[in-house]
């Protein structure tokens, strides 16, 4: 089997780090993720909203069944 991190024509010193590469941006993605929901949530925390109820339960029921169709 060939290695597929040699170097070639195109890639001088192979492809080896694209995955470190591909697994730190989302590493980054989801740390920026992560701290966009700490800030909406204390956000929340400081200035609460009220919930539709009615929406919610439907939403949940649906999600229910989703669940058990799929397991």
């Amino acid at each position: 089997m060939p290695n597929s991190n040699a170097s070639s024509s195109r890639f001088s010193f192979g492809t080896g780090k694209v995955n470190a590469l591909g697994g730190f941006t989302g590493a980054v993605l989801l740390a920026g993720f992560a701290l966009f929901m700490v800030v909406e949530s204390i956000d929340r925390f400081i200035h609460p909203v009220t919930i539709s109820f009615n929406g919610a339960i439907f939403v949940a029921i649906i999600g229910l069944i989703v669940n058990g169709v799929s397991a």
